[in-house]
């Protein structure tokens, strides 16, 4: 999985955080679901309160939060959960 790079998709990320510009699912499933567990066991491993995973590819954006409590959270739904 490649990781953000700041420079890279930098419009993108900002429209998508500061606008409610729409996040894509499939990019989630794509670039950031299959590492799930191991972004669990780093949470738990360095007991974190939780872990928040963005990726950023063309132009769109996925996001993925997930709590100690095992509750995981995608696009939309991560980004509200961050603003809690």
């Amino acid at each position: 999985m490649r990781k953000f790079n700041a420079l890279q998709g930098n419009s993108a990320l900002i429209s998508t955080l500061l606008f409610d510009v729409e996040m894509d699912y499939e990019l989630y499933q794509y670039e950031i679901e299959e590492h799930i567990e191991e972004f669990t066991k780093d949470l738990h491993k360095d007991k974190d309160e939780f872990v928040e995973v963005i990726t950023e590819r063309t132009g769109s954006v996925a996001i993925a939060l997930k709590t100690k409590g095992n509750q995981l959270f995608i696009n939309e739904k991560a980004k509200g959960k961050l603003k809690e």
